[in-house]
């Protein structure tokens, strides 16, 4: 082994990193795998980037002899960024899990609540004054709406969990994860420098789509939630009030085409009940309105004329979203056997114009619990056949067969051997190696 005083600089070039320790490039090189990245000429200069994909595993590179930080060491920048970005993405998967989780169980507590209490609210509310509101603009107003025509009581814990889940929702948003802001970074820098602002997109799957899926799909639940038991037991004046959900019904139709994008088929048949039940709710409020208006002898033929041109509208739109997600279902039983039942019973509603709250907490809470474990590994992830990530536990390796718990694919493996079709996350590489700074 040789002394640093007998290194020839010319020769065998060091580097000096932050920390002060003095190491030379070709150790170096050797440790931060170099080669891996780059093409190099013989006298040691890099000429080109290697199209190389690296994993969510990966670790920042420190120094070798006390762990500093090598983000000083400009030959090493790219790597120890890259690094950087997939710790930041692992990090924001896991919050935005563990952050999902308690508000989602807080919802469902919530809904609970609110049907063992129905009985006792039909009394009460009977004696308010009947309410004149309009229920056509955002989710937020609408809960507003029925929070403030409910005097403010029923619907408290309900207005405070949507402000609570909204945060979330622009918290896990594309615009706020972490490889979208290195994006929104690498593209100010581009054109403010006048440089081409191609070949490095924003669409790569290193953005998270799953969690803005589940945080919209709760919101829109939480919704749902007050508005069927506002509907079904609040007094209403309907010659003053309006219905129309014709705009969240295309956030679910939205919804839905998010997750054919990103293959989450619990999600496209949950975007389809939603849509379901929101025409469910609008029927009921209508065919009451219909009742109320032959009940009280008016004359208008055309208002009950219209009235029923909506009713047979919303009831063949929605069942044709229920079919829609018995075929999702049919297709996916594995990760969809939680919402057979809701499907059935939102149905029901439709044919029948009644409204009533569809509650399961048994399957939910299972559900949960098993998100709350989703990424409890070691920190070795790997992708199913679908692209959706999990983690392993015990040594990182697989070990035993198992179901995305997002589209059913089979993941995990045997003996270390990964399953057919289950590739360790390799992702940003592909989105990386064009990045210039």
């Amino acid at each position: 082994m040789q002394s640093y005083a007998e290194i020839d600089l010319n020769e065998t070039p060091c580097i000096i990193p932050g920390c002060g320790h003095i190491l030379t490039i070709e150790t170096m090189d050797g440790m931060m795998g170099m080669s891996d990245f780059y093409d190099f000429l013989p006298d040691g200069k890099a000429v080109a980037l290697k199209k190389k994909e690296i994993d969510l595993t990966q670790k920042v590179p420190t120094c070798p002899n006390c762990r500093g930080s090598l983000r000083d060491v400009n030959r090493y920048g790219k790597i120890v960024r890259q690094a950087l970005l997939a710790e930041s993405t692992k990090k924001f998967i896991n919050w935005s899990n563990s952050e999902f989780v308690p508000l989602a169980q807080r919802l469902q507590g919530l809904q609970e609540k609110l049907s063992e209490s129905g009985a006792d609210a039909m009394k009460r509310l009977a004696n308010i004054e009947a309410a004149s509101v309009n229920l056509r603009d955002s989710i937020t107003h609408q809960i507003q709406v029925m929070h403030k025509a409910t005097l403010g009581s029923r619907y408290k814990e309900f207005a405070s969990a949507q402000v609570e889940i909204s945060t979330y929702v622009r918290k896990v948003s594309r615009e706020e994860q972490p490889f979208r802001r290195v994006w929104d970074i690498v593209q100010h820098k581009r054109r403010t420098e006048g440089t081409d602002v191609g070949g490095f997109e924003d669409n790569s799957g290193v953005l998270q789509t799953r969690q803005v899926m589940l945080a919209s799909a709760l919101l829109i639940r939480c919704h749902l939630a007050v508005v069927c038991d506002f509907l079904s037991r609040a007094r209403i004046n309907f010659e003053k009030s309006s219905v129309d959900f014709s705009a969240v019904r295309k956030e679910c139709e939205a919804l839905f085409e998010l997750a054919v994008s990103g293959t989450q088929p619990a999600v496209q048949a949950e975007a389809c009940v939603f849509f379901g039940r929101y025409c469910a709710a609008e029927q009921f409020f209508l065919t009451t309105a219909q009742k109320k208006f032959i009940a009280a002898g008016t004359t208008q033929v055309t208002q009950l004329n219209d009235l029923e041109a909506r009713i047979v509208s919303l009831k063949q739109a929605g069942l044709k979203k229920i079919e829609e997600a018995k075929v999702v279902c049919n297709n996916a039983p594995g990760s969809t056997a939680h919402i057979t039942k809701e499907l059935q019973e939102v149905e029901g509603m439709i044919r029948n114009s009644t409204l009533h709250d569809v509650l399961r907490p048994e399957e939910m809470k299972a559900i949960y619990d098993a998100m709350s474990r989703e990424f409890g590994g070691t920190g070795h992830w790997y992708r199913c056949v679908n692209g959706h990530l999990f983690t392993v536990g015990e040594c990182g390796m697989p070990m035993q067969l198992a179901r995305c718990p997002q589209c059913n694919a089979q993941i995990g493996g045997q003996r270390h051997e990964a399953a057919a079709g289950v590739t360790i996350a390799m992702d940003l590489e592909t989105q990386m190696r064009n990045m210039r700074l």
